[in-house]
């Protein structure tokens, strides 16, 4: 946020304890709210001293269906960002918020950034891009990028995600018109060959220092390769390498 000048909404949604009794009864949640109502209190305070009030911080907490709540306050938001933990506390914290995570990365359509709990912040100065060059990139998903990079100013590295055993003319050619629409921001390009494509992306953005990964979520075939593989449990449960799912 303090890159970019922004300012920050601290979200939380809770769900209202349930307890089943032959016999209806009211279950007052007032002392919950007020829990959280401490607690994102408190982090507003430290990150209000962590950045020398220099920028505008709010809190707000809904009630209901975590999915559902995050797109209303994103309707209504518009922000430029959503910017999501990958993990819990406890172990069912990680199951719970790991599933919630995978379901905001596919359908959210907000930008979305999953944070993993062993990820330190310094600067973004390189942000990879997972693609396959041979189905192209859409102009509005150009644009969002070009705009990442020039508000961080980042290197972009351009990771063709697809499986490449041999030439292939339309990748050559998906190149040469990406490095001509990212001509501003100088590309570089690189394609993995691992026989699992995710294991070789992931390997990719470790060894050569990337400080953001964007995935396309229009692309099945990556997403669904990191959501169903173990190694996903690796990039957006356990890695160090913020995940940005950005939709098309």
């Amino acid at each position: 946020a303090l890159s970019i000048k922004a300012d920050i909404l601290l979200f939380h949604v809770y769900q209202p304890p349930v307890v089943v009794f032959d016999v209806p009864i009211i279950i007052d949640d007032e002392s919950l709210k007020k829990e959280i109502e401490k607690k994102i209190n408190l982090l507003k305070i430290r990150l209000e001293k962590e950045t020398n009030n220099t920028i505008k911080i709010e809190t707000e907490e809904g009630m209901g269906l975590f999915f559902h709540e995050l797109e209303k306050v994103c309707e209504r938001e518009k922000p430029y960002a959503v910017v999501m933990g990958s993990q819990g506390t406890t172990a069912s914290d990680r199951i719970l918020f790991g599933s919630e995570t995978v379901r905001a990365m596919k359908y959210l359509k907000w930008p979305l950034i999953t944070i993993p709990s062993e990820a330190k912040f310094s600067s973004i100065n390189k942000i990879g891009l997972t693609c396959d060059l041979e189905k192209g990139l859409d102009d509005k998903i150009i644009d969002k990028i070009k705009l990442l990079t020039a508000d961080f100013k980042a290197e972009l590295h351009i990771i063709n995600a697809g499986n490449v055993q041999k030439f292939k003319p339309d990748i050559v050619f998906e190149s040469s018109v990406l490095e001509r629409k990212f001509s501003d921001s100088k590309p570089f390009f690189h394609f993995i060959t691992a026989d699992k494509i995710e294991e070789g992306v992931i390997e990719f953005a470790e060894k050569n220092n990337i400080d953001l990964l964007v995935t396309l979520p229009e692309n099945r075939s990556f997403l669904d390769l990191l959501i169903k593989s173990r190694v996903s449990k690796k990039i957006i449960l356990r890695s160090h390498i913020p995940v940005l799912s950005l939709h098309q």
